[in-house]
């Protein structure tokens, strides 16, 4: 929270962009050349500059602090440690979740502990599951250890989301199409202990018609309306009511000038039909749905 009001008051320079870009803001939060350099050095070219600095030092942090040697003893990993580069079933109990399978008790949940890429392995699990259910499509969430345990146990928590996001402010869950594009925000900001949960929905779960769903990707005018409400923290109540109301999720592109946009250097988020597509869980009710232990395919700890 300190980090955020902070940069309320902080005018970043629009040409501050990439590694050393970021390393000169997070200077400006307070960090020193060589922790701004230490949380900007694990964060692809590709991804540096599309939240906002604090995000990549809240995120650092946050692993840091859950992660330290000295003040917790943390296993390599969560689950059966010494099973490695190979697959697993594990036991996960429905007692402490909302599930809709009420009357089912606990799932069998595939998993994988990686030492290395097994990028293979991955992919050739990944394309035997969608050869088996053509009715269904995978979606990927990159996320700590820990909050890969946490969705398994819990489910989605849908107020850990961060504010200012591009579909969200504070309550938003996000998901990509794509095991590459989950993998590297796993790792950004974090290194070690990343994980990344693989979701198998079925289609008619993401179909707006049927589940008060909003896709924006073909729909410039009001993906620009929701970036910059969300962005703005819900700064308009009335807007906020028009175009976000009983939406369940969201589907469109990540805006890609977050600091422009804003600080109110550029009128217009950018980044609609060129990046990469994204999708935010937003209702309650929907993410228990979701997240249902039956539509979790697998979970791969790094």
């Amino acid at each position: 929270m300190r980090l955020k009001a902070r940069e309320q008051d902080i005018e970043y320079y629009s040409t501050n962009k990439g590694f050393v870009g970021l390393c000169k803001n997070l200077i400006s939060l307070g960090f020193t050349q060589m922790r701004a350099e230490a949380i900007a050095k694990n964060i692809l070219p590709e991804l540096i500059d599309l939240p906002m600095p604090s995000y990549w030092a809240e995120r650092y942090l946050k692993n840091v602090l859950v992660y330290h040697p000295l003040l917790f003893n943390n296993s390599r990993y969560p689950y059966s440690e010494n099973r490695k580069d190979e697959w697993f079933q594990e036991e996960i109990s429905t007692d402490k979740r909302d599930e809709p399978n009420e009357d089912i008790l606990s799932f069998q949940i595939k998993m994988l502990n990686c030492t290395s890429g097994n990028k293979k392995l991955v992919e050739d699990f990944l394309k035997n599951v969608k050869d088996k259910d053509k009715d269904s499509l995978l979606l990927f969430h990159g996320t700590t250890h820990a909050e890969a345990e946490s969705i398994l146990t819990s489910g989605i928590i849908l107020s850990a989301g961060k504010k200012g996001q591009d579909f969200s402010s504070g309550d938003g869950f996000y998901l990509s199409e794509n095991l590459e594009d989950a993998d590297k925000w796993s790792g950004a900001a974090r290194g070690e202990h990343k994980a990344v949960v693989a979701f198998k929905v079925k289609k008619e779960l993401l179909d707006p018609s049927k589940e008060h769903g909003l896709d924006l990707t073909g729909d410039q005018e009001t993906w620009q309306s929701v970036v910059k409400l969300c962005r703005n923290h819900y700064n308009d109540k009335k807007a906020k009511a028009k175009l976000l109301k009983n939406v369940s999720f969201i589907r469109g592109h990540t805006c890609l000038n977050p600091i422009d946009f804003a600080q109110g250097s550029k009128s217009n988020a950018e980044g609609f039909g060129r990046s990469e597509i994204q999708i935010c869980i937003r209702s309650e009710d929907y993410s228990v749905k979701f997240a249902s232990l039956k539509n979790i395919s697998c979970v791969i700890f790094y």
